[in-house]
């Protein structure tokens, strides 16, 4: 796909790559060749034809409603293709999200194969969308991978059933619980369907009848047009020509380039670099990279990080210094385009509290690269200030601001993909906290159950699928929204909650929640020292007695026993 300045007319008008000018030249010469002969012959002779302007303008009228659908049946098929591209990097992402998460970090030949299946996936669908599939081409599998796949007719099928053969394993070792399993269901089932809505979109062609009509009337139109011009403009008849064809022919010519565009004409749709930026998220999302890549992310973070080390230091929207000081050096003019819109919306987060336009500086320096630009964006679409909250469009941000250095994106980015998923795609696997226990709280004791909890969950730096439900449900408790905003921060940067003496709780309730975290620390099968030790800084904060304490930790390592017997 071509790229420009929409700014900078001048230089599209005088581009010739990308332009019909090449398909239509073609066209252009036999009818000017057929304009000079009619030229010739009213010039030297009486027997150039008559046809009235107003017979011609009839046929004109039918060919323009003709291009008309034409070009919108082209565009609706261009259109529709990219929307199934956009949703195609959308399903990939989000199964290479939940594989990330559910995947034990041990499982290093799999998480592997993983990375290995998806990004094949694209580069297989590109090629599937033009010439077919070279297995060959797929550097990233395994010659065992590639002869599994030559066992199917279409590869594209053999990934995805590879794929879900790969997940169900873990099912069969015990790391991924059996209602888990519908979850990597569904994500290859979008793949699937967008696979076929691509394959409708490539396959489906104009009826002939349509494409027979368009090109009749259009050759009636042009062979007629010198007759009518001719006695009016004489020679002038052919720039007159030139225009007009250029003009009708060339939109034909638009549609017929964008009714396929999956292919590589400067117009078709980016499909290489929608496949290949799959390919190299998957990676990065699983902390798997191929040699080539590896190089290039690091000199890339290394070139950002001093650029960024502000970041750290005072260049987000959480940063609240509105000091005369701090607020006239925002307003001093670097000239760099992108650092000064940066500028702009931190001061403006900071003084009108107008926060779509905010977003909107932000938005327009990240475009341009800045990366203090794109970790505030990542803040923004997760607090929903500006525009609706959206934790995909956060996590996105997040990502991208920490592939170009933002220490604070990179820590931020575990706790973005802990609350990514909404809570629907796990509803199988929610455990809801003790119901008993929330109607006798009060909102402050809620909270502080809120923190104690995704303390706990947090603490051994790990967040599985179950985990992820109670960080949903402490959120959910809360009806103070002061409250759910500094929970939700916290679980977004990372930050560790300070533990405070807290002796409103009856005993009955005491005992509930010392049994609710047991159950929230274990849930991993799993109950890491670091959970241990909090485990009795909380139990010294509500007053637990020493003994109760130690009971506690110990009913913890025996649940751990047993999940590991079974």
């Amino acid at each position: 796909m071509v790229s420009y300045d929409p700014e900078n007319r001048f230089q599209i008008i005088f581009s010739i790559h990308g332009t019909v000018l090449p398909a239509v030249s073609k066209y252009m010469a036999v009818m000017l060749l057929w304009t000079g002969a009619l030229l010739a012959v009213h010039e030297y002779t009486d027997l150039m034809p008559k046809v009235t302007t107003q017979a011609h303008a009839m046929i004109g009228l039918a060919l323009g409603l003709l291009l008309v659908f034409r070009t919108n049946t082209a565009y609706d098929r261009f259109w529709e293709g990219r929307k199934q591209l956009g949703g195609l990097g959308i399903s990939s992402r989000n199964l290479a999200i939940k594989a990330n998460t559910i995947i034990p970090v041990e499982e290093h030949a799999l998480r592997s194969e993983v990375v290995a299946l998806i990004g094949a996936y694209g580069v297989a669908l590109k090629d599937h969308l033009r010439d077919g599939v070279d297995l060959e081409k797929l550097e990233d599998l395994s010659p065992s991978i590639k002869t599994d796949l030559k066992g199917y007719t279409n590869p594209l099928n053999g990934i995805l059933s590879l794929l879900s053969v790969r997940f169900y394993s873990g099912v069969d070792k015990k790391w991924l619980p059996p209602p888990v399993f519908s979850v990597f269901s569904k994500s290859l089932d979008e793949l699937q369907e967008t696979l076929r809505a691509l394959e409708r979109i490539r396959t489906t062609p104009l009826p002939f009848a349509y494409v027979n009509q368009l090109k009749v009337f259009m050759l009636v139109y042009f062979l007629t047009l010198p007759v009518v011009l001719i006695p009016a403009f004489g020679y002038a008849t052919i720039v007159a020509m030139i225009v007009i064809i250029y003009a009708l022919v060339g939109i034909e010519e638009i549609g017929i380039e964008i009714e396929d565009p999956f292919g590589d004409d400067p117009n078709d749709l980016p499909v290489d670099k929608i496949c290949q930026g799959i390919r190299k998220d998957a990676r990065e999302i699983l902390g798997v990279y191929a040699d080539e890549d590896e190089g290039e992310d690091e000199e890339v973070a290394a070139k950002e990080v001093d650029a960024d080390a502000t970041v750290d230091a005072g260049g987000a929207v959480t940063d609240t210094d509105t000091s005369d000081q701090a607020l006239e050096a925002l307003k001093t003019q670097t000239g760099d385009v992108a650092e000064d819109l940066f500028r702009k919306g931190l001061l403006l987060s900071k003084t009108s509290g107008d926060a779509m336009e905010t977003y909107r500086a932000f938005h327009e320096s990240a475009v341009l690269g800045h990366v203090r630009a794109k970790y505030n964006l990542g803040i923004l679409n997760f607090k929903g200030q500006g525009v609706p909250k959206n934790i995909d469009e956060a996590y996105y941000w997040f990502r991208d601001a920490a592939a170009h250095g933002s220490a604070d994106a990179r820590k931020t980015l575990k706790s973005v993909k802990a609350l990514r998923d909404s809570e629907a795609d796990f509803k199988e696997n929610q455990k809801p906290l003790n119901p008993v226990l929330m109607d006798t709280l009060n909102e402050e004791q809620r909270f502080w159950y809120a923190k104690a909890i995704t303390q706990m969950v947090m603490v051994d730096g790990r967040i599985d699928v179950y985990e992820r439900t109670y960080l949903h449900e402490s959120i959910k408790m809360l009806e103070n929204s002061v409250h759910i905003q500094e929970l939700e921060e916290a679980i977004l940067l990372g930050r560790d909650f300070e533990i405070e003496p807290n002796t409103s709780f009856g005993p009955e309730d005491q005992k509930r929640i010392l049994q609710e975290l047991i159950e929230i620390a274990t849930v991993d099968q799993d109950f890491a020292p670091q959970e241990q030790t909090l485990m009795q800084l909380i139990g010294n904060a509500l007053g637990v007695p020493e003994a109760d304490i130690r009971n506690a930790i110990k009913q913890g390592l025996t649940r751990v026993r047993q999940f590991q017997k079974s």
